[in-house]
């Protein structure tokens, strides 16, 4: 499995972009950015959206689903003061962006496996 840096870096490559375009359009120094692809440093979720959205990707392209899962246990299992959720820098905004991209992929994988039985009755069906 592909890290977070390691997809960040080939979506990058696809556009033709260096880690200096990139880094620039973020408002960052190019070695801050290396370091996200060399997966050095934690990327906060409101950078990886910048990320994802300059890419041309969803963020579910870049962080998998086990990730993304773990991160919205985290977040539900720990809260901080006055109700603000962090965990390792999120906040509510970025919990709730997190849960709308779990609730996408949830309906994602609901369809599919509407389709596969789908799919399973019409073989039984052809069988016969």
């Amino acid at each position: 499995m592909e890290s977070i840096g390691t997809k960040i870096k080939i979506y990058r490559e696809k556009l033709n972009l260096t880690q200096e375009d990139l880094a620039e359009q973020l408002n960052m120094s190019a070695s801050g950015y290396g370091k996200i692809e060399r997966d050095e440093t934690d990327i906060p979720f409101s950078r990886l959206q910048q990320i994802a959205s300059l890419l041309k990707v969803k963020i579910g392209d870049l962080a998998d689903l086990g990730t993304m899962k773990s991160l919205v246990e985290n977040v539900n299992n720990n809260s901080g003061n006055n109700g603000v959720v962090f965990v390792n820098g999120l906040d509510n905004n970025e919990r709730q962006l997190y849960t709308e991209q779990i609730k996408e992929l949830k309906e994602q994988v609901d369809y599919l496996k509407g389709l596969i039985d789908f799919l399973k009755e019409e073989i039984k069906k052809r069988s016969y």
